[in-house]
């Protein structure tokens, strides 16, 4: 169980920090479609 809350606290950060860095970028995607 803990394993699995590490897994998942591991899941949550690679995806916050994903998220923080394309952020930009999907920005500039939408003020372009728009």
């Amino acid at each position: 169980m803990l394993i699995f809350a590490q897994g998942l606290l591991l899941l949550y950060i690679v995806v916050t920090v994903s998220s923080f860095f394309y952020a930009p970028f999907s920005f500039s995607m939408i003020y372009i479609f728009w």
